[in-house]
């Protein structure tokens, strides 16, 4: 706190006025909430920072792992085709969640009317070329497997890594489509550990992953690159239940409650490393807003009490 000092004022000194003394402090309680408010910014960002540290070393050790032959590997994932490049989880998750590929929405049968990204079809690029088109072509007699495969092909293009340089992009197509599946959703769930792990009663779920090129070229052009989003959303619930928690029996909360957890990786091809791919990450997100059904926040792990923040 700043030490107040009474001095002359200026205009005291040249017109004989009476002094109207020192400028008046903010009271103690905005100078107090202030600095809270600040520290906790500086202690969120702290932690964002962390996280993302996390995550770009879960990557690292997926590259390395990846660059080794099936039998080697530390890890359990899988790969399918010809050139072993198709992660089985991607294939596996592709009738289950909403995709996103060079501007075009991929999402299996159902009504592409819905408001869930879980549901709908695969739409077509609006033609001024911003936010996917409503339009879509329906394909509800499409079985997962046929969709899964036609999906596959679509990142395959965004990534070049058909054709003759299937080879040597294998690498990044294995990465690319663990990423874009429940096995990149986990590694993101890794490095954000310690957040409070919830178990949701009814409202909705979206899973959304996403691939664009960037900086144009086709990866090799120099400031090329790919970005991959993951964004898990849940709202609307109005129950929950805390992993570890006393309680065994799910506790109310508002539907007004979201959980939000994602990230975005940036890759490129890198001829100087091993792997010949490099990762950044650039973002990520872990948002828990848990509120009571009067709307007041909620602290986790005291029986579902109101008051205190829900982090």
């Amino acid at each position: 706190r700043p030490h107040w000092q009474s001095q002359p004022s200026a205009c005291a000194a040249m017109t004989g006025e009476p002094d109207a003394g020192p400028e008046t402090p903010p009271p103690a309680s905005t100078a107090e909430a202030a600095a809270a408010a600040e520290a906790a910014a500086a202690a969120a960002e702290e932690e964002r920072t962390r996280r993302m540290d996390a995550l770009a070393a879960l990557l690292e050790e997926e590259l390395e792992d990846l660059t080794h032959p099936a039998d080697e590997r530390r890890f359990n994932d899988q790969f399918e085709g010809p050139h072993k490049d198709l992660c089985q989880q991607f294939l596996v998750d592709a009738h289950r969640a909403h995709y996103r590929v060079e501007e075009v929405d991929w999402c299996f049968s159902g009504d592409p009317t819905a408001s869930s990204p879980s549901s709908g079809s695969r739409s077509s690029p609006s033609p001024s070329g911003g936010s996917p088109a409503s339009a879509v072509a329906r394909e509800e007699d499409e079985i997962p497997a046929a969709f899964a495969a036609r999906l596959a092909i679509a990142v395959r293009q965004c990534l070049g890594a058909g054709g003759e340089e299937a080879g040597r992009r294998c690498v990044l197509m294995r990465l690319g489509t663990m990423l874009l599946s429940q096995a990149g959703m986990a590694l993101v769930g890794m490095a954000c550990q310690g957040a409070p792990q919830l178990a949701l009663s009814g409202g909705d779920r979206a899973i959304l992953y996403e691939l664009r090129r960037r900086g144009g070229g086709d990866g090799d052009t120099p400031g090329c690159f790919w970005q991959v989003r993951i964004n898990f959303l849940a709202t609307g619930f109005t129950e929950y239940l805390e992993a570890g928690a006393y309680s065994e029996a799910p506790l109310p909360c508002s539907p007004e409650s979201l959980v939000e957890r994602g990230c975005s990786v940036r890759l490129s091809l890198e001829q100087g490393l091993p792997s010949g791919v490099a990762i950044q990450v650039l973002d990520i997100v872990d948002t828990m807003v848990l509120l009571d059904r009067e709307g007041r926040p909620l602290v986790l792990g005291v029986g579902g009490g109101g008051g205190g923040g829900g982090g």
